[in-house]
């Protein structure tokens, strides 16, 4: 089983130091990187998180540029016996393999960001609970705000798709 968390940082390298020491209990990450059971990716291969699609004309020609919010974001995948010892509840799931429970209430890393960082909402209105200036963001959010805006996501190397 594992946990997907969609992160914000300000630049790659704050969002590196933020995960050595976050959560202060069991840090996702160590100086040499990622701890064993956690793996990320940046969002869309580069961190860059579109907020708006750019126009093009009939040949293909950009009339105006997409637009990307500022910072980056990445997708970080809680798995093996990192997830297993991280684990709050037991994972129930419906028919179609979606969790019926919300991230915090599955994870002590994510229910740290929640309980003690500061809930917030983007210019976009994406919900997130912000700790040291890196916001951890609902799934749901994400994915309801790509799809009312018809904006891409991003699809891990397994399958899973945002």
């Amino acid at each position: 089983m594992s946990l997907d968390i969609i992160l914000w940082a300000p630049s790659k390298a704050a969002l590196a130091t933020w995960a050595q020491t976050h959560p202060a209990n069991e840090p996702l990450m160590t100086a040499d990187g990622p701890r064993e059971g956690v793996s990320y990716c940046w969002w869309a291969g580069d961190g860059q998180f579109k907020t708006q699609n750019g126009t093009y004309d009939q040949d293909g020609n950009e009339i105006t540029p997409p637009v990307f919010a500022s910072g980056v974001v990445a997708l970080m995948k809680l798995h093996s016996a990192f997830f297993e010892a991280d684990k709050l509840a037991d994972q129930t799931y419906d028919e179609n393999g979606v969790p019926q429970l919300e991230q915090w209430q599955r994870s002590n890393a994510a229910a740290w960001i929640k309980n003690n960082g500061t809930p917030g909402t983007t210019p976009q209105g994406v919900n997130y609970y912000e700790v040291d200036g890196v916001r951890l963001f609902r799934p749901d959010d994400v994915l309801a705000f790509l799809e009312a805006n018809n904006i891409p996501g991003h699809t891990w190397v397994d399958g899973c798709e945002y």
